[in-house]
């Protein structure tokens, strides 16, 4: 199965700290005010290691571990209806992800 992490960079929290003055798109009464920025933002400096550190953060509280190999590759350990041990893996490129498992 693969998929796309939507809106991918704005799930992950950043590492440095940015801050900007709000624009009235967002409303007379925040118009002009200063504003804290918390998550990734393509173009900056550590999005691209902020967003993988937050991709690993969750592959592990999933139990995957990464592929001594290839870091982008995930690990689980799994067992089928049959009682067959087996690895289900996990591929992450950027905003992509590739499974692979049996039913």
């Amino acid at each position: 199965m693969t998929g796309d992490i939507q809106n991918a960079y704005l799930t992950a929290p950043i590492s440095e700290k940015y801050w900007t003055i709000c624009g009235p798109e967002l409303g007379p009464e925040l118009e002009g005010c200063k504003a804290i920025i918390v998550r990734a933002l393509y173009g900056t400096k550590t999005a691209v290691e902020d967003f993988r550190n937050h991709l690993r953060g969750c592959m592990d509280m999933l139990g995957y571990k990464p592929c001594y190999a290839d870091p982008d590759l995930w690990m689980h350990d799994a067992v089928n209806k049959d009682g067959v041990e087996y690895y289900e893996f996990v591929l992450l490129y950027v905003d992509d992800c590739l499974t692979i498992e049996t039913d």
